[in-house]
């Protein structure tokens, strides 16, 4: 049994590529031994999604004097939940919150697309107000986002038009889009969301009528869409807000 094993005569030589043999007399067995195998991570090397995905979004919308203290280092073992911006509940991020009042103005980039998110399966309520340095369209995708309650994206420099796929968004309870410069119609489709209790859609360049479609709404209690282009009256099943 042992006539294949290579006896070690230099004990200060390298034992890199040697095949060893350990006796144990006490359970009267050997054990083999392979040196220079690589030795496997440890559970505690796992990364934490959470972190992955602030980090990503952090790439997305990025100044350098805002969001300093998102690095990974400070962001492990659920730091992130010290960062300004990020509430926890139980080391879970429920809302992200990059608005004026809480980080500053200064943030740059482009809005996340629902892959960035990935990992914040808590997410609740995105909160994204006041950063005029922050432009392109509304992300489509972000109606893979089916847990989100609350979208607030205020005050920045949005263009293009309502993404008609949020309709999908059933757990949606409020839409605060106002203060960009979003085009095209208010999107049918809408009247799907059923949870909706709170409509902020002003101060953009909205065109055509009011759906009379949204007073299928049942939940809604606040629509406002002044200071858009839009035309026509107020439909009749809107009339009781």
């Amino acid at each position: 049994m042992m006539d294949n094993v290579d006896y070690v005569k230099d004990l200060d030589a390298s034992l890199e590529g040697i095949d060893l043999v350990v006796c144990n007399p006490k359970q009267g067995r050997f054990v083999a031994l392979q040196t220079g195998a690589k030795p496997m991570p440890s559970s505690s090397a796992t990364s934490d999604p959470q972190l992955e995905a602030l980090l990503r979004i952090k790439s997305a919308v990025h100044n350098a004097n805002y969001l300093k203290e998102w690095t990974r280092e400070s962001g492990a073992n659920s730091g992130y939940c010290q960062w300004r911006g990020i509430d926890c509940d139980n080391n879970m991020v429920p809302r992200i919150l990059l608005r004026s009042g809480v980080i500053g103005v200064g943030l740059q980039g482009t809005m996340p697309p629902a892959a960035m998110f990935s990992g914040l399966t808590k997410l609740g309520e995105l909160n994204i107000c006041d950063q005029l340095g922050i432009s392109g369209t509304l992300p489509s995708d972000w109606s893979q986002m089916k847990q989100l309650e609350d979208i607030r994206i205020v005050n920045n420099s949005l263009t293009g038009t309502m993404p008609a796929a949020w309709a999908s968004l059933s757990r949606l309870k409020v839409m605060h889009l106002w203060g960009n410069k979003l085009t095209g119609q208010i999107p049918d489709s809408y009247k799907a969301l059923g949870a909706l209790e709170d409509i902020g859609w002003g101060q953009n360049l909205l065109t055509g009528t009011i759906p009379a479609s949204l007073g299928e709404l049942k939940k809604l209690r606040i629509l406002m869409l002044g200071q858009n282009r839009l035309t026509g009256i107020l439909p009749d099943s809107l009339q009781g807000l």
